[in-house]
């Protein structure tokens, strides 16, 4: 009875301590490597720089075309109170010929054309705008992850650096052989 509940006890132990059987292989490498990566940039801030990526979007605003008219109530009822009927009538005519402006009118604001004109008396418009299209620039900040831009002597060192052990070697050979070869 003491074996098994030892042997229960290891078992139970071993199967916490070992791995997670729910996160694979290829998870556990990538979360390895995320790790070293946020050891190093804490380490090492001025490793992260910020570039900026240009982008060039284009927008076609389509075309802008309307047309209609405003319409003028007349009211002529204050018209009976004219007592004589030829002045009454001949107001009445006029005011019903009446044009608010015999001209067309051109209005040209940001690419739009407004034309006002007259339509049997009442006002027409039209707004026009040709088909356009903006090209528009944006730029968006990233940071990335750049080397340090190393000096041409830090090079050198580095270089020397990797054959050091072979450049010792190599000196410590040359002075054995100059002192065996002299004996």
């Amino acid at each position: 009875m003491r074996l098994l509940k030892i042997s229960t006890v290891i078992l139970l132990t071993l199967l916490m301590v070992s791995c997670n059987p729910f996160i694979n292989k290829d998870l556990r490498k990538k979360n390895r490597c995320n790790r070293k990566l946020e050891r190093v940039l804490k380490k090492c801030p001025e490793l992260i720089q910020t570039d900026t990526i240009i982008d060039t979007v284009t927008i076609d605003i389509p075309k802008v075309q309307i047309d209609s008219f405003i319409t003028i109530k007349r009211d002529t009822s204050w018209l009976y109170e004219i007592k004589n009927d030829t002045i009454r009538q001949l107001v009445r005519e006029k005011i019903f010929e009446y044009f608010p402006f015999e001209d067309t009118i051109a209005h040209y604001v940001d690419g739009y054309t407004f034309l006002f004109y007259n339509v049997n008396g009442n006002i027409g418009y039209s707004v026009t705008k040709p088909p356009e299209r903006l090209l528009k620039q944006i730029k968006t900040p990233v940071k990335i992850i750049k080397p340090i831009q190393l000096t041409i002597w830090e090079q050198v060192l580095n270089g020397f650096g990797r054959f050091w052990w072979w450049i010792v070697l190599a000196v410590v050979l040359f002075f054995a052989y100059r002192i065996f070869i002299k004996k």
